[in-house]
């Protein structure tokens, strides 16, 4: 029998039209002038799980990072992460493949409502030890207002997602799961495919991942950009294709 707290979670229909909408919604909003202040920390959100993703293929490889930034650098680069040592060909790649992956496990997680509280609160606690070590290193290094911007906002969306999931019921933890997983994944497909005009000399000529691993590879940096794009894109399609099947 179903807790009260329970009663009212997503059956497989009803988590289709959900995901509908929240898709919709994402790209609704950010032409609203007031609810497009939404976007800022979502950007953010999704910001970190990419440099993140970065950092932790950097430490697994035997590397040590020296510093994260979440924050504009101005040169057309939404955040930096700051990696000695390891395998530069692993961690180069782990920031948009971390991002996609993260988004549609979220979204697969959605079809178990009981879990949603406990994954927003190991989601909130990652960004507080991200704030505190990485991003904190980059004020010791110098780039003192970068790394306290950094370690402004992701604390405080880390302890935001704690808070709210904490006090919200299984319904409401599961929608913001499913939400923070959508707009992650779409993040994904988005930065992407922002990646490949770039790569294609459409979209600006800064420095970016995919032109790092040409360095590195002699392989066109427009080679990765499509290889992220096309893996962000089949693992969305295949993560709805299996959480939307589940009865």
């Amino acid at each position: 029998m179903m807790t009260s707290e329970l009663s009212g979670t997503f059956s497989s229909k009803s988590r289709a039209g959900v995901i509908f909408l929240l898709v919709l919604a994402s790209f609704i909003l950010p032409h609203i002038p007031v609810l497009s202040l939404i976007t800022a920390p979502i950007s953010s959100f999704t910001t970190t799980i990419h440099e993140m993703g970065h950092a932790i293929a950097c430490l697994l490889t035997g590397g040590q990072v020296s510093g994260m930034s979440i924050v504009n650098d101005g040169e057309g680069h939404g955040g930096l992460t700051y990696c000695q040592g390891g395998w530069p060909l692993i961690y180069a790649q782990a920031g948009y493949i971390t991002t996609a992956l993260v988004g549609c496990a979220m979204i697969w997680v959605g079809q178990y409502p009981r879990l949603s509280k406990g994954v927003l609160v190991a989601i909130g606690g990652a960004f507080a030890v991200a704030g505190s070590t990485f991003m904190f290193d980059t004020i010791l290094h110098g780039q003192i207002m970068s790394g306290l911007g950094s370690m402004f906002i992701a604390l405080a969306i880390g302890a935001g997602i704690i808070f709210v999931a904490l006090k919200l019921n299984f319904y409401w933890a599961n929608l913001l799961l499913l939400f923070l997983g959508v707009q992650t994944a779409l993040n994904a497909v988005n930065d992407d495919g922002v990646l490949l005009m770039q790569a294609f000399g459409m979209f600006g000529n800064t420095w970016s991942d995919a032109s790092n691993m040409q360095n590195m590879t002699a392989i066109p940096a427009a080679f990765w950009a499509v290889a992220w794009t096309g893996f962000a894109v089949v693992l969305l399609f295949f993560t709805l294709k299996a959480s939307l099947k589940k009865s």
